[in-house]
């Protein structure tokens, strides 16, 4: 009992650091690769793209004042962290008329993006 008391809490403890790991290859990521285009801060505008605080969890197309495409519009669906999965790898065959061309094939780096964002509130 006191080994496998020991191992659980062992593997309990490492949880953490590698959610923050991911989540820190994630930001890196982020600044490389998205934020051109998309504002993380709260409440801070949107650019070429919709803010992205607080975006896992909350139905697309949802940022007051970002013009979607219609197709996003009219799809909307809700930013789990598969469906961010799904869009990120290729967007025009998740929501076909969306105006996001640029994808993220490597589910890795798939992975600690949605690590980051899902840490960012609104």
């Amino acid at each position: 009992p006191l080994v496998g008391g020991v191992l659980g809490a062992a593997m309990l403890a490492s949880v953490p650091s590698f959610a923050a790991d991911d989540a820190g290859a994630g930001a890196k990521l982020f600044r490389q690769r998205c934020a051109a285009c998309h504002a993380v801060a709260p409440g801070a505008p949107s650019g070429i793209g919709p803010n992205l605080a607080g975006v896992v969890g909350r139905p697309a197309a949802s940022v007051p004042g970002y013009r979607y495409s219609r197709a996003l519009s009219e799809a909307k669906p809700l930013w789990s962290a598969e469906a961010l999965d799904r869009y990120l790898e290729a967007p025009i065959r998740m929501v076909p008329g969306t105006r996001k061309t640029t994808s993220v094939p490597d589910a890795g780096q798939r992975a600690a993006l949605i690590a980051y964002l899902a840490g960012l509130k609104e």
